[in-house]
């Protein structure tokens, strides 16, 4: 039976927390940090972290978790037989997701094999990773490929909304574009004809095909055991 899980428990939820951290420049940029945030937390994207976290930036491991994470990726497995990168061990704890994320075409693997997981993603490197999460790769490179193709649709689909272009891509950005991410919807394969893929947007959206929710003006339904 559908249940209903009101916006306005992630409002109250948001009262009780902690304020989180942020170099905002209106309290528009705070609500949406501390909206995203509570939100990742509570479908365990992310977990709890100190306030000084979230203003510092995040690395390319951590972020490919936390996006992987949002694909429905169990990054708690443990795959040692697969390495694509050489600066990837096999017992890091990204090295899962990271797999999983090559796997699916998301990051690629060049000749130098290195994913450089302990470096801070850039804004446009955040942003590629999303689109192609959400399957606008192939529309993204028709559009000019990367950077300007990614970075358009990522406009277009307003995945850009509330986060920082500064140059320190923090946490809290990064919070606030999975959760934009979350509610827009994936683009997939129609149709197969002749070896030719044809695309389309659908009604599908991750928050709908990972976590069984579905928004509707104001109200989140829920499936399982959300109350």
């Amino acid at each position: 039976m559908i249940k209903r899980l009101f916006v306005a428990l992630l409002s109250v939820i948001m009262a009780c927390s902690c304020v989180v951290s942020v170099s905002a420049k209106d309290k528009t940029d705070v609500d949406e940090a501390l909206y995203s945030k509570n939100l990742l937390e509570y479908l365990k994207i992310i977990y709890p972290q100190n306030d000084f976290a979230y203003e510092t930036a995040i690395t390319r491991a951590d972020f490919a978790v936390y996006a992987a994470r949002a694909m429905g990726i169990d990054d708690s497995v443990t795959d040692r037989k697969t390495r694509y990168y050489i600066d990837m061990a096999e017992y890091d704890y990204a090295s899962y997701a990271v797999n999983q994320m090559v796997e699916r075409g998301i990051f690629s693997v060049d000749e130098s094999r290195r994913f450089r997981p302990a470096d801070a993603i850039t804004y446009q490197e955040a942003m590629k990773v999303i689109v192609s999460s959400l399957g606008y790769a192939s529309y993204a490179d028709l559009q000019g490929g990367y950077p300007t193709g990614y970075m358009s649709i990522a406009k277009q689909l307003k995945l850009d909304k509330n986060v920082s272009s500064d140059d320190v891509f923090t946490l809290n950005d990064a919070i606030i574009l999975i959760s934009n991410a979350l509610f827009t919807k994936v683009y997939s394969i129609d149709s197969a004809s002749g070896g030719v893929l044809t695309y389309e947007t659908s009604d599908n959206t991750l928050m709908k095909n990972v976590f069984g929710l579905e928004y509707v003006k104001d109200i989140l339904t829920g499936y399982d055991n959300i109350n």
